[in-house]
């Protein structure tokens, strides 16, 4: 399974690879022409499978946190793992660390909720929310994974690669308040925690679909935060100043490409932590609140 280190692939040497979104202009695809990173991306742009959520970048859109997930794999084979084993396997993965401890920090503990398959897309497409199973308004989480399809031609994804995407609103259990933010040095955590999260995806695929790794290309992660206005939704700035002048931006990429010499998913964290606070909250003298 592999390790998320991180490396530059236009540099040459160890480093992240990602580049965050700057308020008031589009999520930008990443400088390496991959169609893997521009696939990631995109998935940013895919709407909830429950029909209760508002659509992405709506102006009612709560707050919101998601990673993204791409790894190469085979193709699922027709007459491969049964389809009901694939689904209650991903169910598992959503409700297995280090998924569990991600929602676990970023969410209340809702003893009520659970993770539920919906509005699945056929034998490659799987889909599932977090919600109450009475509960009919938005659910507080909710995931896609769609499997390596060698005819895939929609949506800019890689053919070669299987996709997780995870998405988590910002909002107080049964209303559509948005959460108080989190404390600046508390998101290393939630970081590392979605630094986990493509090996325990790879054992997945591997264990519970029945399919190959393949080699190239390598795993990618993109790490997302989103509002409706401005990232201090999600982050308490506790005290530290903002150069003037500069107002926090509404959003933040991250990304990250699996490097067996490139960085340690701490120092990844790190480097994410700064660019966070140099390109999209712009503050000053933040570097010990990291």
């Amino acid at each position: 399974s592999p390790v998320l280190h991180c490396h530059h692939p236009s540099q040459g040497h160890a480093g992240v690879h990602f580049q965050p979104s700057l308020e008031g202009q589009s999520s930008p695809a990443v400088d390496t022409g991959d169609l893997t990173t521009v696939g990631l991306g995109s998935l940013k742009d895919f709407s909830s499978p429950h029909l209760n959520s508002p659509p992405p970048w709506h102006s009612d859109t709560p707050p919101s946190v998601a990673i993204g997930i791409a790894i190469a794999t085979e193709p699922l084979l027709a007459r491969g793992t049964s389809t009901s084993r694939i689904r209650q396997g991903f169910l598992h993965l959503l409700n297995d660390s280090p998924v569990s401890e991600l929602l676990r920090a970023l969410t209340p503990e809702r003893a009520t909720e659970q993770w539920r398959s919906h509005n699945e897309v056929g034998r490659a497409h799987y889909a599932a929310v977090r919600s109450a199973e009475a509960d009919l308004g938005i659910p507080s989480a909710w995931a896609r994974m769609l499997l390596a399809e060698p005819d895939r031609r929609s949506s800019g994804l890689d053919p070669r690669c299987t996709y997780l995407l995870l998405h988590i609103d910002w909002t107080s259990p049964g209303a559509k308040t948005a959460l108080p933010p989190i404390e600046l040095r508390k998101w290393r955590a939630m970081m590392m925690h979605a630094l986990a999260t493509p090996a325990a995806v790879a054992r997945y695929l591997v264990d519970h679909v029945g399919v190959e790794l393949d080699d190239a290309p390598q795993p990618m992660i993109g790490f997302w935060l989103a509002t409706s206005s401005k990232l201090t939704q999600l982050i308490d700035l506790d005290g530290l100043k903002q150069v003037e002048g500069s107002p926090p931006s509404q959003w933040y990429d991250a990304y990250a490409v699996a490097d067996a010499a490139g960085e340690t998913p701490n120092e990844t964290a790190t480097d994410w932590l700064t660019r966070l606070c140099d390109r999209a909250l712009h503050l000053d003298s933040y570097e010990e609140a990291i």
